[in-house]
């Protein structure tokens, strides 16, 4: 997925002309926003609505209704739109049997946090000018 995600942000880099725009003073707020960002979603996504339904509904209802719940709100990310909820729905869903195979959200919060290493460092040389 990280991949997909790489190559995927990869091209929209270059699509800008932006692959020059990347600055070593980029990796401590990189850094700082995958870490509390992906804690934070981990955290209401996979703690709050995986296990606070774990016990009342099968797990394919709680991995698909957190993956809606998570993907919705990225229409507005990047990529934007249709798109970026169907992308955010999957990756929720992978990182939703993450947390149930592991018992935790450790596995889940790494992929999670190298996937917003991967977004917001594109993101960062995309808003930064020449």
């Amino acid at each position: 997925m990280s991949l997909v995600t790489a190559t995927c942000m990869f091209l929209a880099v270059q699509y800008t002309d932006s692959l020059n725009n990347f600055r070593w003073w980029f990796i401590p707020f990189i850094l700082f926003f995958s870490f509390s960002n992906a804690m934070v979603e981990e955290l209401i996504f996979r703690f709050g609505i995986i296990g606070g339904l774990f016990n009342h509904y099968p797990k394919w209802t709680i991995l698909v209704l957190s993956a809606i719940l998570f993907g919705l709100p990225h229409y507005w990310g990047f990529p934007s739109g249709i798109g970026g909820v169907v992308v955010s729905g999957l990756l929720c869903y992978i990182l939703g049997k993450a947390s149930f195979e592991t018992k935790g959200l450790f596995a889940a919060w790494s992929i999670h946090f190298v996937q917003d290493i991967i977004i917001f460092s594109a993101l960062m040389m995309m808003q930064v000018g020449t």
